[in-house]
This record gives C-alpha cells, sequence and structure tokens, in this order.
C-alpha cells in the first residue's frame, strides 16, 4: 500500500495456478513456450530465430543452466550500431585514399 514492492509477494507467470490473495502478474508479459538458444549460438542464427519465429526474447542456456535473456530489441540495436560503425569506417576509408600523397 506503500507503492514499494516487496520480496514476499508471490509472482504468477503462468495463469494456471494464482496464488490466493496479492501477488504480481507477470504472465501477459511472457511466452507460453520461449526460445532457447546456446550460449554459443552465432548471432546470425538469432537474428534469423527472431525473424523466423517472431519471437520477442530468447532463453540463453549453457549446459542447461540459464544464464541470460536475449531480447530481440537489443539484437536490433546492436546490428544498427554494428552498421552505424561500418558505414563510418568505410567513410574514412574513401577519404583516405582520396588524399594526394
Amino acid at each position: 500500500r506503500s507503492g514499494r514492492l516487496s520480496t514476499q509477494i508471490p509472482c504468477l507467470f503462468s495463469r494456471s495456478h494464482p496464488p490466493s490473495g496479492l501477488y504480481m502478474d507477470f504472465s501477459s508479459h511472457l511466452d507460453s513456450c520461449p526460445g532457447l538458444v546456446f550460449h554459443s549460438t552465432p548471432l546470425a542464427s538469432v537474428v534469423e530465430m527472431f525473424r523466423a519465429v517472431g519471437l520477442r526474447y530468447l532463453l540463453a542456456t549453457r549446459e542447461g543452466q540459464l544464464i541470460g535473456i536475449i531480447k530481440k530489441k537489443d539484437v536490433l540495436e546492436l546490428l544498427e550500431s554494428r552498421s552505424r560503425s561500418n558505414a563510418q569506417n568505410a567513410g574514412e576509408g574513401e577519404e583516405a585514399e582520396a588524399e594526394p600523397d
């Protein structure tokens, strides 16, 4: 009631067994069958999974243990950043070639 969250409030990730009383409902924010990738999955494969399946995030695992969550938004931002960096580097290379010796 104070506007603060408590670590004692149960969290609901599936609507199958809602607890009685006060709880935080995250079920509408999660996919019922999230995609999984190994920690060594190449970026190109991750991008293809996002495109082909339409997922918003993938769970990254190593030896069966969750090690991270890959969000589509973060991957798109990384690709955009790389694209800008590559374009900038290509432009610098062209300028260097145009300068007389």
